[in-house]
């Protein structure tokens, strides 16, 4: 009776290895001791890159944006999560630590929004690009946005017509309105 008590623990102690006990003749389970997996730095995949938000500013002119203040927002909360200024040719970068959907906003000098880009959803370990194109010119020195303005608007179509383009263009410059912007030519 002892020899086969010994073989079946001897058996159950090869089979299931340190989490099986005897102390007596007594089979005990031992459970097994947790062990924290610590890494050195964050994991991810083998070819991945982090995960990042990036993207160009422009102005109506097709002008790069540069040195304006940028900010990332997290849609999901509505938190801004980086703020960053655009490089020498209106591009930005920001990296993002959590998944989830964002929007890059372009703020003016005194902190308000001036535009934003595209928003989007994004995974880990994964790049979007964004754009912002604006609805003016920028004019660096003032940092201030100004607005498109139509030469009809201001003229009609009769005075397009029949000013010439550098008459046009420095009326415009001195945002002179014409008395009587008349009634379009037709053909």
């Amino acid at each position: 009776m002892k020899i086969r008590s010994f073989v079946a623990i001897f058996v159950l102690a090869i089979t299931t290895g340190p989490f099986v006990s005897a102390q007596g003749g007594v089979v005990r389970f031992v459970p097994p001791q947790p062990r924290m997996l610590h890494l050195l730095e964050p994991w991810k995949p083998e070819g991945k890159s982090d995960t990042r938000v990036i993207g160009n500013i422009i102005d109506i002119r097709q002008l790069p944006v540069a040195s304006v203040r940028l900010q990332l927002r997290d849609l999901s909360n509505g938190r801004v999560v980086r703020e960053s200024l655009s490089g020498q040719q209106g591009e930005y970068e920001f990296t993002v630590s959590e998944p989830g959907t964002y929007v890059v906003e372009m703020l003016s000098g005194i902190g308000q929004v001036v535009a934003l880009s595209n928003a989007g959803f994004l995974t880990r370990f994964q790049t979007m690009s964004t754009f912002i194109q604006l609805p003016g010119r920028w004019d660096m020195s003032s940092s201030t946005l100004i607005p498109h303005q139509s030469v009809t608007a201001y003229f009609g179509m009769s005075a397009q017509n029949t000013m010439t383009a550098a008459t046009l263009q420095a009326a415009t410059n001195s945002n002179l309105a014409p008395a009587d912007a008349g009634e379009p030519v037709s053909p």
